[in-house]
């Protein structure tokens, strides 16, 4: 396996982040693009993963994680990342998608700042005892479609009745509302100090996107 440089992966993540936009527009890319049909947005967000570890996913509250695959929710209108690069440990988030935007910015050479945005529909709380930061996450045991238990089920490996869980069960992480931005890892915005306590979402999804011209236009100047 070939070690990289500090300096090479940045800039390999620069060039691949900039070809798997090329490839995902190949008629040219477009300043914006919105998908809501859930195939249509687990197949931009499974292209955008094709190059492992080049991607960063910043969460609605806080905190940000490589996704390494998408794929439909077992729910109608859920999506689900998979954040584990491990096949056998996955660790899967669920959402409900309201709509995903891509935005780009006039800058030919350096697509650092185009970024992927998924607005997400509000999630009910199921069980409350393993919120995760700023109540926009919840773990819980998925015993099967529609079906959850407490997050305690899963660690004990039983359920209620002492019952070994189904085979299907799965601990899962549930998001619950808000937005994420998916970045290129090695990007300003993503090194950028601050942004990892869900700063974007401290913007409409117009203002994110002005600020995020203006950082192009201030980097393209430089």
């Amino acid at each position: 396996m070939t070690i990289l440089s500090s300096e090479e992966f940045k800039q390999h993540c620069a060039v691949s982040w900039k070809q798997l936009i090329d490839q995902l527009f190949p008629a040219g890319v477009p300043a914006h693009a919105e998908w809501t049909d859930i195939p249509e947005v687990v197949r931009v967000l499974n292209h955008m993963c094709a190059i492992p570890s080049i991607n960063a996913l910043f969460l609605p509250h806080s905190g940000w994680l490589e996704i390494y695959g998408a794929f439909p929710g077992k729910e109608s209108g859920q999506i689900e990342l998979e954040t584990n690069a491990d096949p056998h440990h996955s660790q899967r988030r669920v959402c409900r998608v309201a709509k995903l935007t891509f935005e780009s910015f006039d800058n030919p050479d350096d697509y650092q700042f185009s970024y992927f945005r998924i607005q997400t529909a509000p999630l009910a709380i199921l069980h409350n005892e393993y919120m995760m930061p700023g109540n926009m996450q919840e773990e819980v045991t998925e015993l099967g479609p529609g079906e959850y238990a407490s997050r305690s089920i899963w660690d004990n490996r039983l359920d209620n009745d002492d019952a070994p869980l189904p085979h299907a069960a799965r601990h899962i992480v549930r998001i619950l509302g808000g937005s994420m931005v998916l970045v290129q890892k090695m990007g300003n915005y993503a090194q950028a100090s601050g942004t990892d306590d869900g700063f974007h979402e401290e913007f409409s999804e117009d203002e994110f996107r002005e600020m995020m011209a203006s950082c192009n236009r201030d980097y393209t100047r430089g």
